[in-house]
């Protein structure tokens, strides 16, 4: 709502009808970034539960990370040919289960392969969401809307350190996978219902074959590439400075 001379404009219908979209593309944001960062507080414990060295345990924090990476532009193709919510939704859902699929890893291997299966589902989250965002808000809102998943996804990874550190400690990692795969899920449940589906989309139908020329083109765009270089060093002493934390 809007205050104009001391009284309060009621909200136009457009705005109203955008608060769902909002809703979900925020509980997106906390879904995507839910499970990324589980096992950097446990990184001492599961050393000591597996015998392992440093360098072995922190390759469950590597080897998501190489998931997200190998991942996203595949994530991009699948939601430019089947829609932008049914890749966010389906990826939600595929990170619950791996999540409750990873409590249940009988040894440090079989855990960091779970770990870069949930690396490979979060692309199909935050990613899209971006372009879902930046499909379906006018220019003059998008900004706003950004803001409000961002926000999301910041809640999202403190929420992922904070409950995994501390019911591994009074419980065990295999309960932190636990808890974070069922919130997971509820969060999953949330965007299927609150995020309308995209209503500027239409699908793409470049063959798959043109696939690998596409992602050339992309790699000879100067302004791309550092676009691409922000967001590396980012994420690079972002997980590199809490993992050796």
């Amino acid at each position: 709502s809007i205050r104009v001379r001391g009284k309060r404009r009621p909200p136009t219908k457009a705005a109203v009808e955008a608060r769902p979209r909002t809703l979900g593309v925020v509980v997106a944001g906390f879904c995507a970034f839910l499970q990324l960062y589980v096992t950097q507080p446990m990184l001492p414990l599961l050393r000591e539960v597996f015998h392992a060295g440093t360098v072995e345990v922190s390759l469950t924090m590597t080897m998501a990370a190489l998931g997200v990476a190998l991942a996203a532009p595949w994530a991009g193709l699948m939601a430019d040919r089947y829609g932008r919510k049914r890749v966010i939704v389906a990826s939600s859902f595929l990170l619950a289960i791996t999540s409750l699929l990873a409590a249940t890893s009988p040894t440090l291997q079989a855990l960091i392969i779970w770990r870069f299966l949930q690396g490979a589902c979060t692309p199909g989250i935050f990613s899209i969401t971006i372009a879902y965002i930046n499909d379906e808000w006018p220019r003059s809102e998008s900004g706003r809307v950004l803001s409000a998943y961002v926000n999301g996804t910041v809640l999202g990874g403190f929420s992922c350190r904070f409950i995994s550190g501390h019911i591994a400690a009074y419980l065990n990692w295999h309960w932190s996978f636990v808890a974070l795969g069922l919130l997971t899920l509820v969060a999953a449940i949330v965007i299927a219902f609150v995020l309308t589906p995209e209503r500027t989309h239409q699908p793409s139908t470049i063959p798959l074959s043109d696939f690998p020329a596409a992602i050339a083109d992309h790699l000879r765009n100067p302004r791309l590439l550092v676009t691409y270089t922000v967001g590396f060093c980012v994420l690079f002493s972002l997980m590199a400075v809490f993992t050796y934390i």
